[in-house]
């Protein structure tokens, strides 16, 4: 049975998120998988506090751009962030001044989601946050490898239609 699988994975994912949240003493969390190219679908998200709704955002004019599309790599804006992505309404509206993004990868070296640090306050111990990043996306990243790809593989045929950033 898939569902169970499902829920194993997502309880998963939502233990790797709260172990950085509490870790790292940060606002935001999130693991997420790559769309077409274009955008991610979370799959575990952690907002001020508590557990968020999953959705879908467009990676232009965001700092995960660069890593999942541009460079390709782990990338750290310990702060400003918001002021250097303008055009990305999360960072305005959740007031985020960090962040941390690395991007998960497949066993072949394909960029198959992203985690993604913020904070409303700028990144003091930048050392420390890159290596629990990079300790937690080698974890993710291998149980991606578990998941079947019908089961939780996101369709993302349509997302270019709609016109803002955060889609659902």
């Amino acid at each position: 049975n898939n569902f169970g699988h499902l829920f194993d994975y997502a309880s998963f994912f939502d233990i790797i998120v709260n172990w950085l949240v509490k870790t790292l003493r940060i606002s935001v969390v999130i693991i997420g998988q790559l769309c077409n190219a274009q955008a991610v679908q979370t799959l575990s998200v952690y907002i001020d506090g508590k557990s968020a709704n999953n959705f879908i955002y467009y990676l232009k004019d965001t700092p995960c751009e660069n890593v999942m599309l541009k460079f390709r790599t782990i990338c750290c804006y310990p702060f400003d962030v918001a002021g250097l992505f303008p055009r990305d309404p999360m960072l305005g509206e959740l007031g985020i001044q960090s962040y941390i993004g690395t991007p998960l990868l497949s066993s072949t070296n394909q960029i198959i989601g992203i985690i993604a640090v913020l904070d409303k306050q700028p990144l003091t111990d930048v050392s420390l946050a890159v290596n629990l990043i990079n300790f937690a996306s080698v974890q993710v990243s291998a149980k991606f490898e578990e998941i079947n790809r019908e089961t939780v593989q996101v369709d993302c045929e349509d997302i270019q239609e709609i016109p803002n950033n955060i889609i659902q």
